[in-house]
């Protein structure tokens, strides 16, 4: 299939739903630039057209050789000027007449020299080992992070205003039997496991050497009898079953293998509260992990700011080196024609006439010098004509 006939496919395949409307072009600068270019182009067309009146009225108080220069060089404004105007009002006219066309070609344009996979790919890799880009990348990141203190004010705000969101989403969470399992296939990993092992670790050895934890200790082999004649394995015991290399994992699988008993009837129990019982509870629950979280972030956050300093390239930082290079390993011409396809479809669904005005606002503005330039050039012209005639041998 010919790559014209898959990008007409893809106009078809991937038509958006509706097309958001155009709103009018709003005041702006470069609005009070066009209009006084506009006024400028229409002042030098003025200043023409009264040029050669004025020329002509008084030629008889001029001697012939400078009537004759200055006739021509008005006529070659008023004309230079004249013709550029109209070429440029027929141009917004034939974009009218051509509405389908026109956004062919934009398509075509923007596919072959904006959205080409092996252009984006080529300039992301000249991205990642240019100085220049890290210099700014630095520069950006240093002006738009601030302190940790103000790191941690801004991610508080934020999480203020979505943290009722997130209480409102758990408390009409109901568990299911699908989550049961999930969660049960998530206790069964492997890596779960070990990181289970070792997070109990490095728990039991913090623990053990405190006093409180001791006295712990003493009340667990003193008061919980499991079975007659059955003692009760101290923590030090436990800790170094755990670090042996013959520790048998399968029992923390076991343990949670009997964990699993109870999460079924937890999740019932779960359900059968009340919404706004369930919101209490997520609030309590979550607020003091999300403030440490968040101190946690802004610590991140401040450590990656000052890490970029010493960095000479983006392709040295491997967070920007591994996005950039997973988008260059994605991009491909067929996302380019999808994408292309889509642009040229929206273009072709505005109004004819409000695709024309969108046109003519974001380029009348450099037309407009055109428009000068030509009155300018008439008037040049004009009088070298004029005065080719008067000095050049007839």
């Amino acid at each position: 299939m010919s790559r014209s006939n898959t990008a007409k496919q893809l106009i078809d395949e991937h038509k958006p739903n509706s097309i958001p409307p155009v709103s009018a072009v709003s005041a702006a600068p470069e609005a009070l630039d066009l209009k006084f270019r506009k006024r400028i182009s229409l002042f030098l067309l003025a200043l023409a057209s009264l040029g050669i009146i004025i020329t002509w009225t008084f030629s008889g108080y001029l001697s012939e050789a400078t009537a004759t220069i200055l006739m021509h060089a008005f006529e070659g404004a008023l004309v230079g000027g004249l013709c550029d105007w109209f070429a440029v009002k027929k141009t917004y006219k034939a974009i009218q007449d051509n509405h389908s066309k026109v956004a062919d070609g934009i398509g075509r344009y923007i596919k072959q020299e904006i959205l080409n996979a092996s252009v984006i790919q080529s300039r992301l890799n000249s991205m990642l080992d240019s100085s220049d880009s890290m210099r700014d990348f630095r520069e950006k990141t240093g002006k738009s992070i601030g302190s940790q203190n103000a790191i941690s004010n801004e991610l508080r705000t934020q999480w203020k205003k979505i943290s009722p969101h997130v209480y409102d989403w758990i408390a009409k969470l109901d568990l299911s039997e699908s989550s049961n399992e999930a969660l049960n296939t998530i206790l069964s990993d492997k890596l779960v496991t070990q990181t289970a092992k070792e997070c109990l670790i490095a728990a039991l050895k913090e623990s053990i050497q405190k006093r409180e934890f001791k006295d712990l200790e003493k009340v667990f082999k003193s008061q919980i009898k499991i079975l007659p004649n059955f003692v009760l394995p101290g923590f030090e015991s436990i800790l170094q079953r755990l670090e042996s290399e013959q520790f048998d994992e399968e029992i923390l699988k076991k343990v949670f293998s009997a964990l699993a008993i109870f999460r079924f009837d937890y999740f019932s129990t779960w359900n059968k509260l009340s919404k706004n019982r369930r919101r209490n509870a997520a609030q309590m629950l979550l607020e003091p992990f999300a403030g440490n979280l968040i101190n946690i972030i802004a610590e991140v956050i401040v450590a990656e700011k000052e890490k970029i300093r010493g960095i000479s390239t983006l392709r040295s930082y491997s967070p920007a080196r591994i996005i950039i290079e997973r988008l260059v390993e994605s991009l491909n011409d067929d996302h380019m024609d999808i994408l292309a396809a889509n642009i040229v479809y929206s273009l072709k669904r505005i109004d004819t006439l409000q695709f024309a005005s969108n046109f003519e606002s974001h380029t009348r503005l450099y037309l407009e010098i055109i428009r000068i330039n030509g009155t300018i050039l008439g008037f040049a012209l004009g009088g070298l004509i004029g005065i080719a005639a008067n000095y050049l041998p007839k």
